[in-house]
């Protein structure tokens, strides 16, 4: 799910949040709906996730959530620079999210380490091109039916993670482009 619409409006919302009435602060800026209710789910998961709600973390939360990625802490450090939040504090929140469980690890086998938002129920993985980087989710899993056959062996607990690596078509047309002239 893409909020890319919203994102400039929460960072007017993170700058804004302190211990004053959330929704009064938020009816105040004259932030649409789908806003109130993003930058509200966002507080309400730290707040169940047993994490205290502070205007870094909130400021992570909202661009894991909002934002299509996955992203590197230096990528959500430079898309947070107006937050004027340090990057020691991003790391620890990333650091706080994923040991509670509210993101994702990708590995792009690139040895930087990338997060994401996992929206209850949302599961996906990804195709990398290995030439130019960019990633795209892909939303069928039929690695169920290992997981099926784990359980049936006894395993508890699982989980799983799935990245395929290839050429993109666009790299691959540089490629033939490059033999062709």
């Amino acid at each position: 799910m893409q909020f890319n619409f919203i994102w400039p409006f929460c960072h007017a919302i993170v700058g804004l949040i302190k211990k004053s009435d959330f929704s009064k602060v938020l009816g105040t800026v004259g932030l649409p709906k789908e806003t109130h209710n993003l930058a509200q789910t966002a507080r309400e998961v730290l707040t169940q996730s047993k994490l205290k709600v502070t205007e870094p973390r909130l400021a992570v939360l909202l661009l894991l959530m909002t934002e299509h990625g996955p992203f590197s802490a230096d990528e959500v450090f430079q898309k947070l620079k107006k937050q004027k939040t340090d990057s020691v504090t991003i790391y620890r929140c990333l650091a706080a999210f994923s040991e509670k469980g509210l993101i994702d690890r990708v590995d792009l086998r690139d040895g930087i380490a990338r997060y994401e938002y996992l929206g209850e129920g949302e599961h996906h993985h990804h195709l990398t091109c290995i030439r130019c980087k960019r990633s795209e989710e892909i939303a069928d899993c039929d690695v169920e039916r290992f997981e099926r056959i784990a359980k049936r062996r006894g395993f508890i607990r699982l989980s799983h993670t799935l990245e395929l690596f290839g050429i993109c078509a666009a790299c691959a047309a540089q490629d033939n482009n490059a033999k062709n002239g």
